[in-house]
């Protein structure tokens, strides 16, 4: 039987979150969840999350994100978060950054925005 690792997103726990990311994500991490998919815009940096994620043990499999962070005016500093989320998760090495572009770039590179963004994006 092929083992299947499960991840929460973190939208159902979200008032939690706020008030003690890493009480929250520990308790995650009681229940079982080998993995989080984070929720909505940041509210802390890409190096607290990392940190967070490495802390807890758990992964990152996912960041649900939000339209209005994909707008023009705002997806230049969505791109940064992500982008840095994912060298901090690297360097932090126990860390997947398996999730930190997830749709943003993707989106960017549909809409063009990343010239806006003053990105280049390589495939």
């Amino acid at each position: 039987m092929t083992y299947i690792p499960v991840g929460l997103e973190m939208y159902s726990v979200r008032k939690e979150f706020a008030a003690n990311p890493y009480a929250t994500m520990k308790a995650v991490k009681a229940m079982g969840y080998e993995g989080v998919e984070f929720a909505g815009p940041p509210a802390w940096g890409a190096g607290f999350y990392a940190a967070l994620l490495q802390e807890t043990g758990l992964v990152c499999c996912g960041w649900h994100t939000p339209w209005e962070s994909l707008q023009p005016e705002k997806i230049a500093d969505t791109i940064r978060l992500k982008t840095g989320f994912a060298e901090t998760a690297t360097e932090l090495q126990d860390v997947e950054p398996l999730c930190v572009l997830d749709a943003v770039v993707a989106i960017a590179q549909i809409e063009g925005v990343a010239v806006i963004a003053g990105l280049t994006l390589e495939q």
